[in-house]
């Protein structure tokens, strides 16, 4: 597939600075929750419940077409330090079998 960057430097140039704020802030969102699914391997179905958001809205808000808001974010990090705390905690009890062995 090819990049028509002209577009989008077209695009780009016609933003605002809160226009370019809110952009920003919507395609970060997209790379952290591609990067939870991915790092955590989470269906859709577990994704929106850590999310707290309806499945039919799943691909808007991996699309970047969704309004994201202070609780979107906030639920982002909370995911991430869940399932962080869940994956340390596995990885300690297969640690401490190993030393009891």
């Amino acid at each position: 597939m090819r990049t028509n960057t002209r577009k989008i430097q077209r695009f780009l140039s016609q933003l605002h600075d809160v226009e370019f704020e809110y952009l920003k802030i919507c395609l970060q969102m997209v790379y952290d929750a591609k990067n939870l699914i991915s790092e955590f391997q989470l269906t859709p179905e577990q994704f929106c419940a850590f999310l707290h958001i309806d499945t039919a809205q799943y691909a808007n808000y991996l699309s970047g077409a969704y309004n994201y808001d202070l609780k979107s974010i906030a639920c982002m990090q909370a995911a991430y330090v869940t399932l962080k705390s869940q994956q340390a905690a596995k990885e300690a009890e297969t640690k401490f079998v190993d030393v009891v062995k």
